[in-house]
């Protein structure tokens, strides 16, 4: 069974800023982003974007996440987050500030590559692509088998997101 989406909806960028100002609460979302992906240094593909759906959760508390996951998986519940490491995370609202920038912070439930696409939006083999990736990072803090996933993602590379029941495609 898949959901209908009642309601498909143009909006700017600074309608998604001042809407995510009035989310309240842990909300589900569905998100589609366009980004560029960290390449290793010489790889052939200049201005290649990353086109991904991400199922997450905003306005969640990270700290409480991991300790959940901890109790789960059968350990002490004893995990205390640290203060960002840049940004400022305006109180109340999934949304970041930093150098004159809007992010979203998310919980990331899912992460799906679409495509790989160039300037001229030829597609990219991933499995070409995969060859410049680096290698993934985990810092471990966490102390748990399956990582509460904290992803912060520009305002400016949402293409659309979905909430509360509607699609808003960003433009």
């Amino acid at each position: 069974m898949s959901a209908t989406i009642a309601n498909r909806i143009g909006i700017s960028a600074s309608d998604l800023i001042a809407m995510l100002h009035s989310v309240k609460g842990a909300t589900m979302v569905s998100f589609v982003a366009s980004t560029e992906p960290r390449l290793r240094a010489g790889n052939p593909y200049p201005g290649l974007r990353l086109v991904r759906k991400v199922n997450g959760v905003l306005n969640f508390n990270y700290e409480s996440a991991v300790n959940r996951q901890r109790e789960r998986e059968g350990m002490v519940a004893d995990f205390i987050a640290e203060p960002r490491k840049w940004g400022e995370r305006i109180a109340g609202t999934p949304l970041v500030y930093h150098k004159d920038k809007w992010y979203i912070e998310a919980k990331v439930e899912r992460s799906d590559v679409i495509a790989y696409i160039m300037p001229d939006l030829s597609p990219v083999d991933p499995e070409e692509v995969a060859k410049w990736l680096p290698p993934a990072r985990h810092s471990g803090r966490q102390g748990t088998e399956k990582a509460i996933m904290l992803r912060d993602f520009a305002v400016e590379n949402i293409r659309s997101i979905r909430m509360k029941g509607s699609e808003y495609i960003i433009g």
